[in-house]
C-alpha cells in the first residue's frame, strides 16, 4: 500500500493510504490540538489497567475466544487477523466485563530513529477496540461493525521494545442503534501513555462488512 501526505495548513497535513484500487483510508493530522478526545477519568481509567491484578492477568489467560462473524470475515486484517502473516496480528483479551487488554511487543521490525513508528503505533488502536464487541454483547450473531471514524492524540512516540512491553488498554463505551464508541490507549508497562483514540464503529450486516 502508498502512503502520501500532503500540506495543508502551517500545523496540518492531510494523509492518504491506498493501493491500486484507489485510496483505502484518508484522515488529517494537526499539532494544534485544544480540545483533548478523551477525558483525564477516561485516560487514568485506561491508564490504571495498564497493570493488571492478579484476577485480572488469570481472566486475560484463560480467556477462549469464540468464533464470530468480525473473526472470520476479518481474518486477513493488517491489525488484527490472526491470519495476515506480516501483520500486528493484535488481539487483545478481557480482563473486566468492559476492558480489553494485550501486552504487545512491537520488536525491532517497526523502528523509527530508535522509536516505534507513527503508523503502526495508531494502527495498533484501530480494530483492537473492536475485538470483544460481540462477547460483551454489543453486537449479536447477525451483526459486524466497521470503523466509522477515529480521533488519536499522540503524546509521545512509543519506545520499540520497552522492558513489560507496551500496554493496549481498550473500553467499550456504550452502543447508540447502529453506533458503538469505544475508547483505547497505548501505555508504558506501568500506565503512562504514550497514544490515545476515541473511535465510533457503524453496525452493518457481516454480508456489507465483507463487502458484498
Amino acid at each position: 500500500m502508498t502512503f502520501t501526505s500532503q500540506i495543508t495548513e502551517p500545523n496540518t497535513v492531510s494523509i492518504s493510504i491506498g493501493d491500486s484500487d484507489g485510496p483505502a483510508f484518508t484522515g488529517w493530522a494537526s499539532k494544534d490540538s485544544s480540545t483533548p478526545i478523551m477525558s483525564n477519568e477516561t485516560v487514568a481509567l485506561l491508564a490504571s489497567n495498564a497493570v493488571l491484578t492478579k484476577e485480572k492477568l488469570d481472566r486475560f489467560e484463560n480467556h477462549v475466544e469464540q468464533l464470530n462473524p468480525s473473526s472470520a470475515d476479518f481474518a486477513g486484517c493488517f491489525v488484527c487477523g490472526p491470519k495476515a502473516e506480516f501483520g500486528l496480528r493484535l488481539r487483545p483479551r478481557p480482563v473486566t466485563d468492559e476492558i480489553s487488554w494485550l501486552s504487545w511487543d512491537p520488536g525491532e521490525r517497526w523502528t523509527d530513529d530508535n522509536r516505534l513508528a507513527l503508523l503502526p503505533a495508531i494502527a495498533s488502536l484501530d480494530c483492537t477496540a473492536a475485538i470483544g464487541f460481540h462477547r460483551e454483547g454489543h453486537l449479536t450473531q447477525d451483526e459486524s461493525a466497521l470503523l466509522g471514524s477515529f480521533d488519536a492524540t499522540i503524546i509521545e512516540k512509543p519506545p520499540t521494545r520497552p522492558a513489560g512491553n507496551l500496554r493496549i488498554v481498550a473500553r467499550t463505551r456504550s452502543r447508540d442503534r447502529r453506533k458503538i464508541f469505544t475508547d483505547i490507549g497505548l501505555f508504558s508497562p506501568t500506565g503512562q501513555p504514550y497514544v490515545l483514540g476515541l473511535a465510533t464503529w457503524i453496525v452493518v450486516t457481516p454480508e456489507k462488512a465483507r463487502g458484498k
